[in-house]
């Protein structure tokens, strides 16, 4: 996997992270052999429709929120069922729960670093160097 650079673009950062391969990594890691299942029907609800549009960036989208709603699950299935929910009303509101939790209190560029170093960690692990 390719070093991170903290100091780039943060969306561009975090769209390096957005893949099947994180998103299947992030199952396996967040809920049980049992679980897995189901979990992943529940997170096939966040595919969208077949589009004319760019199908990278639907991956993308897609995958974001994947990753955000097993992020807040804790690997709960209950808990990820009421985030995806969230999700299909609103997506941001599940994007900013996962992604921005302390800048949603503290807008300070501490906290958006904060959120940002956590967020990298929690999908990319201890083995991705930091810049």
């Amino acid at each position: 996997m390719a070093e991170l650079d903290f100091n780039a673009d943060e969306i561009g950062l975090k769209q390096s992270l957005w893949t099947s391969a994180a998103v299947d990594s992030a199952l396996r890691q967040t809920f049980t052999e049992s679980d897995m299942g189901p979990a992943a029907v529940l997170l096939s609800l966040l595919v969208g429709p077949d589009s004319a549009g760019d199908d990278e960036m639907s991956d993308l989208a897609t995958y974001r929120l994947m990753l955000a709603a097993l992020k807040l699950s804790g690997g709960d299935l209950r808990t990820l069922e009421l985030w995806i929910e969230v999700a299909m009303r609103d997506p941001r509101d599940l994007i900013a729960a996962a992604e921005y939790p302390r800048e949603l209190v503290d807008s300070s560029e501490e906290s958006r670093q904060s959120d940002l170093a956590e967020y990298v960690l929690w999908i990319a692990g201890p083995e991705m160097p930091a810049n």
